[in-house]
């Protein structure tokens, strides 16, 4: 119901000794720009190889202040907090690869999750049986932000057939702000 909204902006997409049937690696760059809001646009990199039969893709990628919060429609229903800003930042190598038993993804690198924002979500109370709407018990409040989520020495690897495997080296975090909210009905 709401929609998406970025702006991507000098896009430069480079594909070399591409293979019709796709079976042979070929080098691909991709380069852009991607904004949302008044904010600066971040930047998204890709330097590497990609393949068609079957899908692969293997190469250094560096993502710069990505606004994660222009994507929140995709994956916000799924969160108790309404998310008003996150940028992501992730600096390192990644390979997919898609496989008979399913597809298996490894990277490895350093990210970081910087400005974020978000509020509680509304509670509403549930409609009686008189016929009368649901009513909002609170509005929206500041329930966590920060200023820098930082994992460095990330190593994730997903696999068909094998448990999803995720390290850190090391993780730091700044400015972080947090609140503990109990709803009128207990929650």
């Amino acid at each position: 119901p709401k929609p998406v909204e970025f702006e991507v902006s000098s896009l430069k997409v480079a594909l070399k000794n591409f293979s019709p049937d796709g079976r042979k690696p070929s080098p691909l760059t991709v380069s852009a720009r991607v904004g949302a809001g008044q904010t600066e646009p971040g930047r998204v990199d890709y330097q590497g190889n990609l393949a068609l039969a079957p899908l692969s893709a293997a190469g250094q990628v560096q993502i710069v202040r990505l606004p994660v919060h222009a994507f929140e429609p995709y994956f916000g229903n799924t969160l108790n907090i309404e998310l008003l800003r996150a940028d992501a930042s992730f600096k390192g190598r990644v390979r997919y690869a898609d496989g008979a038993a399913g597809p298996s993804v490894d990277l490895a690198g350093d990210t970081a999750l910087e400005d974020l924002r978000a509020n509680s979500v509304p509670v509403s109370a549930p409609a009686s049986g008189t016929g009368t709407a649901s009513t909002t018990l609170w509005v929206p409040e500041e329930i966590l932000s920060w200023k820098a989520l930082s994992l460095r020495g990330l190593a994730v690897s997903l696999a068909p057939g094998t448990s999803t495997s995720v390290a850190v080296a090391e993780t730091a975090l700044s400015d972080f702000f947090a609140r503990v909210i109990i709803d009128p009905t207990g929650r």
